[in-house]
């Protein structure tokens, strides 16, 4: 008779197999492609984003969280840590946004993953 745990962990990744089928490019285009891009948004809703370029440590991003270590730098992104998340930022106006966003996407669940493994306070974790 299988362990209780063990037949819960085994639904848990049966569940996570569905789920990454299902998020693909038509989860990308149903749900991500209804945001907002800096560039439609009116002037009320406008506030001076940095572009990924802009990026500089222990200053603040564009959320107001502080930069604490640039993991990589790209005119049209950056990945970045701050002292609760590893974030990635993506310049609204590159031509290859919707390629970037829908890539990063498709890793979702392995992000989310890693992610559980992570201390709650990054800075104090390094």
């Amino acid at each position: 008779m299988p362990n209780k745990s063990f037949e819960r962990i085994l639904n848990q990744r049966r569940r996570l197999s569905s789920l990454r089928q299902r998020s693909s490019a038509n989860y990308f285009k149903r749900n991500v492609c209804k945001v907002k891009l800096d560039h439609q948004m009116n002037g009320s809703d406008k506030k001076k984003r940095l572009k990924p370029y802009d990026f500089k440590l222990d200053e603040k991003d564009n959320d107001g969280a502080t930069i604490r270590k640039i993991y990589t730098k790209h005119p049209e992104y950056v990945i970045y840590r701050t002292d609760s998340a590893i974030r990635v930022d993506m310049d609204d106006d590159s031509k290859k946004v919707n390629l970037y966003s829908e890539n990063h996407y498709k890793i979702g669940i392995d992000l989310g993953r890693i992610y559980s493994w992570l201390p709650e306070n990054l800075s104090r974790a390094c």
